[in-house]
């Protein structure tokens, strides 16, 4: 069995899936949840709310796309949590869109999100907002919508990204990669790893297949779980 499973905004995900999921974590294993996962069914129509809506703790109430054309979409105000404390004290960026999610009681909010002082066009009314710089806009107000949320689940947890974290990290956001690494670092009992010297940098280690199961799917797949 998979120490954990990783869903990088899989959008479509069935029912029954959902409840495969829901055992995984109950006996044990971490969920990584981001972006729209379960925002549909496994042949595709949209969901009210998510499919992982209990597991997760969280309700899906919209898409926040309004700084989808900004460099960066969103700030990330962090909480005292000590995961954080393996980061450096920086502006912590992610892209747009977020999803806008309403949590539930008990649920631990590790960030939320930040929106920018304009944006990089026109808003909903035809305001001018344009951001003439060459540098991205920098922080404004504060919301109430969380960035990450955890939950305790049995004797496993969930960890809900409300963006692209995985996407962030294949636009070479660095702090991203670093959060992922010290999460699973954090969780996993038995954590294997491998160090990636390929790139000259300093050696990054990385985490084998037989810990982290990574599933994805396109849309309108059928949501079964190949494991």
């Amino acid at each position: 069995a998979y120490q954990a499973v990783v869903l990088p905004k899989v959008t479509c995900l069935s029912s029954s899936g959902a409840e495969t999921l829901g055992r995984s974590v109950e006996s044990g294993g971490l969920l990584i949840a981001t972006g729209l996962t379960g925002t549909r069914q496994a042949d595709s129509p949209v969901r009210p709310s998510f499919a992982l809506a209990d597991l997760i703790g969280c309700d899906f109430e919209n898409t926040f796309d309004l700084y989808k054309k900004n460099l960066w979409g969103t700030y990330l105000n962090r909480s005292a949590d000590t995961l954080w404390k393996e980061l450096a004290d920086s502006t912590l960026a992610v892209q747009a869109p977020f999803i806008a999610v309403k949590p539930r009681p008990g649920v631990r909010i590790l960030a939320i999100h930040i929106l920018p002082a304009a944006v990089w066009c026109k808003d909903a009314d035809e305001n001018e907002q344009c951001w003439v710089n060459w540098e991205p806009t920098p922080t404004a107000k504060i919301t109430e919508f969380p960035a990450l949320v955890e939950t305790i689940r049995g004797k496993g947890k969930v960890v809900c990204a409300s963006f692209d974290l995985y996407g962030t990290i294949n636009r070479d956001y660095q702090w991203p990669q670093e959060f992922h690494y010290h999460l699973l670092r954090s969780n996993l009992k038995r954590p294997p790893l491998r160090v990636d010297l390929t790139n000259g940098a300093v050696p990054a280690p990385r985490f084998t297949r037989s810990a982290v199961r990574t599933c994805s799917w396109c849309t309108g797949s059928t949501g079964r779980f190949p494991f």
